[in-house]
Order: structure tokens, then C-alpha cells, then sequence
């Protein structure tokens, strides 16, 4: 313990920038991002709620969470449910709202923020354990016995964007990672922003307010990043403290639901992907009155966080950054399609990728 605690400390000491090199020219695309159906989620035997996450189990079956169905179940990618895991509830190893839901191993990892509890199940849904905590997280990963938490600014907490926490130790480790800006607090209530992925032993985060990408080597608690820096990533800055903007709807939500924001990563075989939204949006009063100069970006880097690709597109209609994920393969998403009233998966199909 005090040798991993003694690596924690020196983190700044073993911290270093990417080399930075250009992206080559944006790709222009002049629809959405273009995605191949894989299936179709079959509503029995449950009737799958309204969607809100979406994490891979393995190549061939994936994870849906629906927090207002109080649901987690688990499908094949013929579209078939396989089996659902946990129950509703205020018990043991029950939840009320499934928020998150990682994997690694061969446990499943479901975090609950109305009761701040973590819930650990085996890949056949039996309980193995859970760890209660003091405060809501946005999000985490989980390699071996740490857990990556991407913190909830929006709670006030205004420490490390990144703490790790020791669930065999059942305590927090080191000081944390990523300093919390004064425009990523007020952005933090965005509900799919901030980005965090895991690839092997290293952990990937990205703040809101600007395209950064910081990685972690969980063995050694190194740490290197890079900063983007691309024109069409602009974001004001808010000189009024967080606590006090907040709360002021006529210029909050505007400015929340309004600015240039870095909405998730993804981490596959070959690349860490940063998915941004930029561009105008008009409102008029907490009104929006019009979207379309607003663009979808993707930022691809190599593993050693290297600049290889930038794509720009029309948003995405019908998901969103939280029903995004990656597998062994590419990346994947779940789609509603209003016309059928039904849920697909689907995978990015880029050219050269």
C-alpha cells in the first residue's frame, strides 16, 4: 500500500505531453455518421424500456441499461435478450436507478446513484458484492481491483477530475488526476459529456470544455496527454463562479446545452476516439431556436495518443453519445427508430477504418 500510494505522489513528477503533430485535414461528410444495422432488440420476453446506456460484454452479446425501466439485460447480437441482471429495489444487491454499467473480466459493474452504490455481478447474474460510497459519480471503468471514477463536479466537489479508488483496500488512492475548470463544473450537468475508456492497463479521460485527452498507465500512475487544438473548438469562458451561474437558467441552459462540448471517448484495437459537438445553436430565452450549424467531430488518436484522423458530420439523430461503445471491432451504437418504434444496434462504418 505505501509504495502504490508513494507512485500516486509522484504522479506530476512522471508527467508528460504527447508530442504534438497536426491532424491531417478535416473529412467532410455531408450527412450523419454512417452506421450499418446489426439487429433489431427484440421486446421479449421483457419490453425494453427507453434506453440510456449501452456497454459490450463480449464480441457477440452487449449490455442495455434503462434507468427510467429500472432495467439491465443483456442481448446477443441477433438481437435476442439473454438474460437480465439485478432487480428493483432498496435491498441487497438491488437498485432503483441503473445508471452505469461497465464490465471487465468476468464481472459486470453496475452503479446505482440514487442509493451510491457500486453492485458487482457475475457475467450469469449472480451477486458478488457491493460498495457503497459518499458521493454520485459520472462515470468509471474498472481494471483488476481499481476503480477509475470520472468525478460529478456538479455535486460541488470541485477536487481531481479522475480519483482512483482501491476496492480491496475499500479507500481512495493518490491525489487523482485532471484539474476541474470553472466552465467543465457548469458543463458537468450535461448528462453525456466528459469522456473515460479503459484499453488494457491504461485509463483515457477527457475534460468537457476543451478536446484533451490525458492517459493513465494503471501500473505505474504515469501520465500523459494531449491537447487538441482545432478552430472549430470554441468555447466561452464564464468568468461567474459555477455555484453562483448555475443556477440562472436563461443564461445556464443556453450556455449548457449550447456549447462546443466534449461529449465521450472510445477505445478499440486500433484507436481513442474523442467525440465532440460543436458549432452554433441559437436560443431565444432557454428556447432553442435553431441547430443547424451545429456538427458532429471525431478525434482519432493511436494509443500513444498520436493525431491520425478528424471527421466532422450532422449530429446524430436518435442516440447519443451514451448509447455509444466500442467492442473488439469498431464502434458501436443503439439507435431508436421512430418508424418501427423499436431499438437497433448498429456499427460505425467508415471508409479506411
Amino acid at each position: 500500500m505505501f509504495l502504490l500510494i508513494s507512485l500516486l505522489a509522484l504522479t506530476c513528477a512522471s508527467c508528460k505531453r504527447a508530442v504534438e503533430t497536426e491532424f491531417p485535414p478535416t473529412e467532410q461528410m455531408d450527412g450523419e455518421l454512417p452506421f450499418t444495422k446489426i439487429c433489431r432488440l427484440k421486446n421479449y420476453p421483457e419490453m425494453v424500456g427507453a434506453i440510456s446506456r449501452l456497454s459490450f460484454l463480449d464480441p457477440e452479446h452487449f449490455i442495455i441499461v434503462s434507468n427510467a425501466a429500472s432495467q439491465v439485460l443483456i442481448f446477443n447480437k441477433k438481437g435476442e435478450q439473454v438474460r437480465f441482471i439485478g432487480n428493483k429495489g432498496r435491498g441487497e444487491f438491488e437498485f432503483l436507478s441503473p445508471d452505469l454499467v461497465r464490465v471487465h473480466d468476468d464481472r459486470i459493474f453496475i452503479w446505482c446513484n440514487q442509493l451510491l452504490k457500486l453492485i458487482i455481478f457475475a457475467h450469469d447474474g449472480n451477486p458478488l458484492n457491493e460498495i457503497f460510497f459518499q458521493r454520485a459519480i459520472k462515470d468509471f471503468v474498472v481494471w483488476e481491483n481499481l476503480m477509475c471514477i470520472y468525478t460529478s463536479a456538479a455535486t460541488g466537489e470541485v477536487g481531481p477530475m479522475l480519483k482512483i479508488y482501491d476496492m480491496n483496500l475499500e479507500t481512495f488512492v493518490g491525489q487523482g488526476f485532471g484539474e476541474v475548470t470553472n466552465e467543465h463544473q457548469i458543463l458537468t450537468s450535461h448528462h453525456c459529456a466528459g469522456g473515460l475508456a479503459l484499453f488494457n492497463h491504461y485509463v483515457y479521460f477527457s475534460p468537457i470544455d476543451r478536446p484533451k485527452v490525458y492517459r493513465i498507465n494503471l501500473k505505474n500512475f504515469s501520465k500523459t496527454y494531449f491537447q487538441i487544438t482545432d478552430p472549430d473548438f470554441v468555447l466561452e469562458k464564464v468568468a461567474t463562479p459555477a455555484h453562483e451561474f448555475a443556477p440562472n437558467p436563461l443564461v445556464a441552459i443556453p450556455y449548457v446545452f449550447g456549447s462546443d462540448i466534449a461529449e465521450d471517448l472510445y477505445a478499440f484495437n486500433n484507436y481513442i476516439v474523442l467525440m465532440a459537438s460543436v458549432g452554433d445553436m441559437k436560443f431565444e430565452g432557454m428556447t432553442l431556436v435553431d441547430y443547424s450549424a451545429r456538427r458532429q467531430v471525431l478525434y482519432f488518436l493511436n494509443h500513444d495518443l498520436q493525431p491520425k484522423r478528424k471527421i466532422m458530420s450532422l449530429p446524430l439523430k436518435f442516440t447519443n453519445a451514451c448509447l455509444l461503445d466500442t467492442s473488439q471491432d469498431g464502434l458501436y451504437a443503439i439507435k431508436f427508430d421512430p418508424v418501427l418504434t423499436t431499438y437497433g444496434l448498429y456499427r460505425l462504418n467508415l471508409p479506411g477504418n
